[in-house]
């Protein structure tokens, strides 16, 4: 059945239709409307206020759980319970992340993910699984389990990947591990994404890893080397160089706003993807919860470890526009682009990330102060 859905702002992710409006059935856009465009009558329509936004579905590359639920629980009904969840807040699919943990728990988690993939009916679609860990630095495990933490494998990824019946899609590495290149270089060619995360690489490690295939950063400035104006670290790295799309929280906690509005101007929003990082807390009340075997404290949106160091977070997408905004000063196609197009470019999905004929049908309506209000 064809819908139309119109009189709001529609952004493109390369321009914004002020009243404009969109013709869609249940799988895709049939048509795009601009203001003063005859629209096609007897359709079944929807109209919303000319001070909305329509954007296209976002697409979460980093969030672990959410409602109670947690992708490592490795049960359908906790990754039902998440992907119900990120559908609600206008997520139409994500990475399942997985935490640092040992291998017989690694492998329920794949296991039960590939499953799930197969049979999944409804909720935000689950697009693979994304490893953080537990090939990363001792150093900089941060929330991860650091007791868990293993030398990069190639063989032993090679037997995860064929467990997983090839949905690991991203995985995070510290390049400056002995045998990381190889992996880098090995998913490089099986077209898997790797990501600089939890790692002590320096400038000259992380550039190395860079050109070995990294084209991702996982939560840049966040549990890596950062800059010195005589040691440039990893996170110079990775703003210098253009082929690399970077991750950022704007949950108000992992990052002061003027690194947003730095990283913003280094990197552009062509290289921006927004990640929510988000915890089995996130929804839920202040209070204890559990993350990779580990307590956290959650109090005033942020999430933290006993030792006061973060872990996660609970910020939704919503949120994360709020303060992307704020601090950068951005407008509504970038963050399109943070949100969907970069998201669906870097997992190489067709049909996801823009407003456009042929492009998927699953949009996201937010009010003027951008909360949402439908999921399409």
């Amino acid at each position: 059945m064809q819908r139309l859905i119109k009189g709001l702002a529609i952004h493109t992710g390369e321009t914004t239709l002020a009243n404009g409006a969109i013709l869609i059935d249940e799988q895709q856009i049939i048509e795009v409307f601009a203001d003063g465009d005859k629209l096609p009558n007897n359709i079944k329509s929807q109209t919303y206020p000319s001070n909305y936004h329509l954007l296209p579905g976002m697409i979460d590359m980093h969030i672990h759980g959410s409602h109670g639920a947690d992708v490592m629980d490795a049960s359908s009904r906790a990754l039902q319970t998440i992907a119900d969840a990120l559908l609600a807040q206008g997520t139409i699919a994500f990475l399942a992340t997985t935490m640092t943990a040992s291998i017989e728990d690694t492998e329920k988690a794949i296991l039960t993910i590939k499953n799930f993939i197969a049979q999944q009916t409804r909720g935000a679609k689950i697009l693979g699984i994304h490893l953080e860990g537990p090939f990363i630095s001792r150093e900089y495990h941060a929330a991860q389990q650091k007791q868990a933490i293993i030398p990069p494998d190639i063989r032993l990824f090679k037997h995860w990947q064929a467990l997983s019946d090839n949905t690991i899609k991203l995985i995070t590495i510290a390049p400056e591990e002995q045998g990381a290149l190889d992996l880098i270089s090995y998913c490089r060619q099986q077209n898997i994404l790797t990501s600089l995360g939890h790692s002590q690489a320096n400038y000259a490690e992380a550039t190395a890893g860079i050109d070995a295939g990294i084209s991702h950063a996982t939560h840049l400035f966040n549990a890596m080397r950062g800059i010195h104006h005589r040691e440039p670290g990893a996170v110079t790295a990775l703003l210098l160089r253009d082929s690399v799309y970077t991750e950022l929280i704007t949950d108000g906690n992992h990052l002061n706003d003027a690194i947003i509005e730095l990283t913003y101007k280094i990197k552009g929003a062509d290289k921006l993807i927004l990640v929510t990082d988000a915890t089995r807390a996130q929804c839920l009340k202040d209070g204890v919860y559990e993350l990779g075997g580990q307590e956290i404290f959650v109090k005033d949106n942020a999430v933290r470890l006993k030792n006061e160091s973060l872990a996660g977070s609970v910020v939704t997408f919503a949120a994360a526009i709020k303060q992307m905004l704020k601090a950068s000063g951005c407008d509504m196609n970038d963050i399109v682009k943070m949100v969907s197009t970069n998201p669906a470019k870097q997992l190489n999905l067709k049909n996801y990330g823009k407003i456009a004929a042929g492009y998927d049908a699953n949009v996201t309506i937010m009010d003027e102060n951008f909360n949402i209000v439908n999921k399409t």
